[in-house]
């Protein structure tokens, strides 16, 4: 909608939020703690103000559902122009025994890549006629254990004229007859056509979690992305696990293996290319709100176990769990690191996605300690000139060499020679 919509005037207070926190320490966080918990909750309150802007958006609009689809999903591309987007959604387990694609509005079959659980195989199959499952259908009891599970619900698909498909989902809670009523209402007009019904039992949910793309997807566009019968196209990029003892994904030209020390190799060979990453120091910091002023010991974490989560063909990640032992804090005098070490579980999820030249690391872990910063190096093979660093208000260019941005000797403020920055840094 335009500015006088109700999308619009929620767009508007989202702004007015965000416009709240560009004072100076409020946008870069340093800040007392009373005045960081006023900006994160203004950060909040956009944020939900602009996904609900976005929802009411999205639902005006109408798109088509693609022809000969077995199922579709709509994809919204919020940036500029891909040849496609790549999104997560769930697709029907009936459409999962054969072979089974997306497919976009250019026509290009994509894979179909099935995330956590996908590949459970069926507890029950077998056929019956239309006239021996009338009868159960139309009086079904949620409370009857099936296979010592309960019944969860039911889709039908109809795969060949007088031949339907039932799914049926099993869990171990029984649930109440009326959250199955809808599905029993779908399936019974199936009964006075079908002739004969294949049933399907499964353990868990009737759709599973996968990763879908298709394109192209035009500046700040809508998708469609149907499910479709057939085998993907061989010459599309591709993600894969490697063999071998390393624990390690590759795409084209890009291989990324994780390291014994928990560090990861990025290696293109296209370029030959080699830098080393997500090398994790801990420093005690014994600053102010301004300036970091680092304390040793420096703690690395030493790897706990490196596993390849997800092996393509659209996505392939490898996640990290290394230990730290960080000290609780600083001594009385604030001139060493003081206090009993706190074991820290530090989680690492490095995504390798096809098509694309980036890798991309996302770090988490739960900070139960105080003074003291964690950094990631990246060892570059080459000698750097300057930073592209990624701010809140855009791309600022930092020179390695930090004394170039002295100011007068008695500046309070002393550059520091880091990449601080929002989503990335360009070397």
């Amino acid at each position: 909608g335009g500015s006088g919509s109700a999308a619009g005037g929620l767009v508007r207070r989202a702004w007015k939020q965000l416009f709240h926190n560009q004072a100076h320490d409020s946008a870069a966080g340093c800040g007392v703690d009373a005045a960081h918990l006023d900006v994160a909750a203004r950060y909040r309150w956009a944020e939900q103000l602009a996904v609900a802007a976005r929802d009411q958006a999205l639902g005006q609009l109408r798109v088509d559902v693609p022809a000969g689809a077995q199922g579709h999903v709509i994809a919204f591309n919020p940036g500029p122009r891909v040849p496609a987007v790549m999104v997560e959604t769930t697709v029907p387990v009936a459409l999962l025994d054969g072979d089974v694609a997306s497919r976009g509005p250019d026509g290009v079959l994509r894979p179909i890549q099935l995330l956590g659980g996908g590949e459970q195989r069926p507890i029950f199959e077998g056929e019956f006629p239309a006239s021996e499952l009338a009868q159960y259908l139309g009086g079904v009891d949620p409370k009857t254990p099936l296979f010592g599970k309960y019944l969860q619900g039911i889709t039908a698909t109809e795969t060949a004229p007088g031949t339907v498909r039932l799914d049926v989902g099993l869990g171990d809670a029984a649930v109440t007859p009326e959250s199955l009523a809808d599905d029993q209402h779908r399936v019974e007009p199936l009964l006075k056509k079908a002739e004969r019904f294949k049933v399907v039992m499964h353990y868990g949910a009737l759709s599973r979690p996968a990763l879908v793309e298709g394109g192209p997807a035009p500046e700040l566009s809508l998708v469609p992305i149907a499910f479709v019968a057939g085998k993907p196209r061989a010459d599309l990029p591709s993600v894969r696990k490697l063999d071998g003892a390393a624990v390690a994904i590759a795409c084209g030209s890009i291989t990324v293996t994780a390291l014994d020390d928990g560090c990861i190799e990025i290696h293109d060979a296209a370029c030959e290319l080699r830098v080393r990453a997500n090398d994790l120091v801990d420093d005690g910091d014994r600053g102010d709100l301004y300036h970091c002023d680092p304390l040793a010991p420096a703690i690395r974490p030493t790897l706990v176990r490196a596993t390849v989560t997800e092996a393509g063909p659209l996505r392939g990640r490898i996640v990290l769990e290394q230990r730290l032992d960080v000290p609780a804090g600083l001594s009385a005098d604030r001139s060493a690191r003081g206090g009993e070490p706190r074991p820290t579980t530090v989680t690492t999820t490095v995504t390798l996605s096809a098509g694309a030249r980036a890798v991309e690391l996302v770090t988490t872990l739960d900070n139960r300690t105080t003074d003291h910063r964690l950094r990631a190096l990246v060892h570059a093979p080459f000698r750097a000139e300057r930073l592209d660093i990624d701010q809140g208000l855009g791309v600022v260019a930092r020179p390695v060499d930090t004394s170039t941005l002295a100011g007068p000797p008695v500046a309070m403020e002393k550059p520091a020679p880091t990449g601080e920055h929002h989503r990335f840094v360009d070397i």
